[in-house]
């Protein structure tokens, strides 16, 4: 993780670690819930 980008870079570009299939197992998890608990729909 850190800033990448160049001194002279009017952005700053940065690296982040993700885990994406952490993060759509807790979405399933919640959406799955929502479901059992009786929602009809969901928003996302």
């Amino acid at each position: 993780e850190g800033i990448i980008s160049t001194s002279d870079s009017d952005v700053d570009v940065l690296i982040v670690k993700t885990n994406e299939e952490l993060m759509i197992a807790q979405d399933t998890k919640r959406v799955v819930k929502k479901f059992q608990n009786g929602a009809k729909e969901i928003k996302v």
